[in-house]
């Protein structure tokens, strides 16, 4: 099985890796659930019994780290499986598929029957994939159907192939406005949009503008269209440019980027028009402001708390949070002391509502705690 198949079948199947470092006594605390990790290869230990150990001993570390945590129970690491992607015969490799393969035939919709008249489209798309081909127009889509003659589909059961090949994993389609005129054919393929994007430092260009716009990003959250479109000038990312304004659309459809509000109007700009977005998942820095302490008072807030069953609150929810909000309102421009922060935070986002009143949403562990303040008196909340 090749390594894109692999890939593939880990996409099916929901499944992520959790990868380390064999070579160090570090190991990964925490990890995103929503991004793959590709690491350094692992090396191999001179001696076996050395080797063995070491797993065994990774494996209670990983019991340890995550034995109140509510993911613990997709986790899969007994036996730890230590893998040297420089060699293609690595035994483990061999039990990653074995492992992939079983959860495959797990999934409820494993064995089931498809429609024969949609075989010969499906065999096109497999080609094309084979080729190179990423994302095909719905048009391409139309003309590979109608070589197929007496087993072409009509429009509606095109539509529904699609929707079903999209639940299987085996393709990407949105049937939404600005989305359902392309479909990305390879999965795997979204990997590197998100790549191109959202993306550790250690692989940065080194110099130039690729740099500034990571850095301005990496601090503010916020990256221009024009700097989207030209990150994607990169030799390895150009072969997105034609798509450029699909693709766009798609991670705002996904919330991995979202379109902040430009103004106090009802009316949201079209998608088109908005020049700036926002990379909720690149917020890193946390509150270090005194808002919460000489703002929010008992005067002049309405509190509300939240608490989730789970521990650990999914970020996708709460990055989707954060798009209501800022979709609606500015985010905030506070002024303390000698400097103006935007209060945009890992753990803190504050929007203004009007000159009077702001919204704050603080997390705190497994809690959402949003806060209803105005200037002056709580008493003027209620007239909201």
């Amino acid at each position: 099985m090749s390594t894109d198949k692999l890939h593939e079948l880990i996409q099916s199947i929901k499944e992520g890796k959790l990868q380390a470092n064999g070579s160090t006594n570090r190991y990964m605390g925490l990890w995103r659930p929503e991004r793959l990790s590709y690491d350094s290869p692992v090396v191999h230990y001179q001696s076996e019994w050395r080797f063995e150990s070491y797993r065994r001993k990774l494996e209670d570390k990983i019991q340890k780290l995550f034995k109140s945590h509510a993911g613990l129970k997709h986790l899969e690491f007994k036996p730890l499986l230590f893998i040297n992607s420089k060699n293609p015969e690595d035994p483990e490799i061999k039990e990653l598929q074995q492992r992939l393969m079983k959860r495959a035939t797990e999934h409820p919709r494993w064995g089931e029957e498809m429609p024969s008249a949609w075989i010969p489209l499906d065999l096109q798309l497999t080609m094309k994939v084979e080729e190179g081909t990423n994302v095909i127009s719905r048009e391409q889509l139309r003309s590979l159907n109608s070589k197929n003659e007496s087993m072409s589909l009509s429009e509606k059961q095109i539509e529904t192939f699609l929707e079903v090949q999209h639940s299987l994993g085996k393709l990407l389609y949105f049937n939404v406005e600005n989305l359902r005129d392309y479909v990305i054919i390879s999965p795997a393929y979204l990997v590197e949009v998100l790549r191109s994007l959202v993306t550790e430092k250690q692989f940065w260009p080194k110099t130039g503008r690729f740099l500034r716009i990571l850095k301005t990003l990496q601090k503010t959250g916020f990256m221009d269209k024009e700097d989207i479109y030209h990150l994607w000038e990169q030799e390895k990312f150009v072969h997105i440019l034609p798509y450029r304004k699909y693709m766009v659309e798609m991670l705002v459809h996904l919330d991995v980027i979202i379109a902040p509000r430009t103004s106090f109007e009802l009316s949201s700009s079209p998608l088109k028009d908005v020049s700036r977005f926002l990379v909720p998942c690149m917020i890193t820095r946390t509150n270090d402001t005194k808002y919460l302490e000489k703002v929010r008072l008992s005067n002049t807030s309405i509190v509300m708390a939240y608490k989730f069953i789970e521990e650990v609150i999914p970020p996708a929810l709460l990055y989707r949070f954060l798009g209501s909000f800022i979709t609606m309102w500015h985010v905030k421009n506070y002024k303390e002391k000698n400097r103006e922060t935007i209060m945009l935070f890992s753990d803190l986002t504050v929007v203004q509502v009007d000159q009077s009143h702001d919204i704050a949403v603080q997390v705190k562990g497994n809690r959402v705690v949003v806060s209803l303040v105005h200037a002056l008196k709580k008493r003027t909340l209620f007239q909201l």
